[in-house]
């Protein structure tokens, strides 16, 4: 694992390297960063194909081979509540009491401001949100239907909570070792939509029905805060 603390970088191992700035496939490897207690690691994703929106229901658009050309770190959680306030320094979450559940009540806006204050304490981080591309991707895990597993293990979802988001990772991840792609809370994506103001989130949440978690689903959303809303963090390989 490599570990970035206090503003550095410090690669624990080859793996770490190569996929900082080379084209590696190999799914298996993880990172670490840490900001005082707190602590939130990656998985690497490599680069490759997936058929964007399969599992689609009458009415959206069929699916779509799409190719991820550069690989990236995605988090392997959602953002908690104690690494918002690591950074952040408050925590606007509605649902208090749990720091390793994940930070709600966060818009569009008030995530990209985090990622601002993380990229000014991690020397060359460029943290990000994920595409609506790369999130479909990496939830999918080479799956191709509509979810990447038995949704009732991977999700907290309206079937297995109920109405306050849980501590992140309590589930079972993905096949590429990625917790609560589906479910829990819905996680903002970086990309610009129109109309003006419109922003995608995706993955479903602790109030939201089976459909509503599919990893195909993109939900178009004026720039909301609410409290099943929040985010994952995205780190490019150069």
């Amino acid at each position: 694992m490599a570990d970035i603390t206090q503003g550095q970088i410090y690669p624990a191992s080859e793996c770490f390297r190569q996929g900082r700035g080379a084209p590696c496939r190999n799914q298996n490897l993880g990172a670490k960063l840490k900001v005082k207690n707190a602590v939130q690691r990656f998985r690497w994703i490599g680069p490759g194909e997936y058929l964007k929106g399969a599992g689609f229901i009458q009415g959206e658009n069929k699916p779509s081979q799409v190719a991820i050309d550069a690989g990236f770190w995605l988090a392997d959680s959602e953002v908690t509540q104690e690494l918002w306030t690591e950074i952040a320094g408050t925590n606007p979450s509605c649902f208090k009491g749990d720091l390793n559940a994940p930070v709600e009540q966060v818009n569009w806006a008030d995530c990209k401001e985090f990622l601002k204050k993380l990229n000014s304490r991690v020397e060359s981080l460029n943290a990000d949100l994920p595409s609506d591309a790369q999130w479909e991707y990496a939830c999918r895990a080479g799956s191709k239907g509509a979810f990447a597993g038995d949704l009732s293990k991977l999700a907290w979802y309206s079937r297995t909570a109920h109405g306050q988001p849980k501590a992140v990772k309590t589930k079972q991840p993905n096949a590429w070792g990625l917790y609560d792609m589906h479910g829990n809370v819905w996680e903002w994506c970086r990309d610009d939509i129109k109309p003006p103001g419109c922003r995608i989130r995706k993955g479903g949440s602790v109030g939201s029905d089976a459909s509503n978690c599919r990893a195909g689903l993109i939900y178009k959303d004026s720039s909301v805060r609410d409290n099943d809303i929040g985010f994952r963090i995205l780190i490019p390989a150069v």
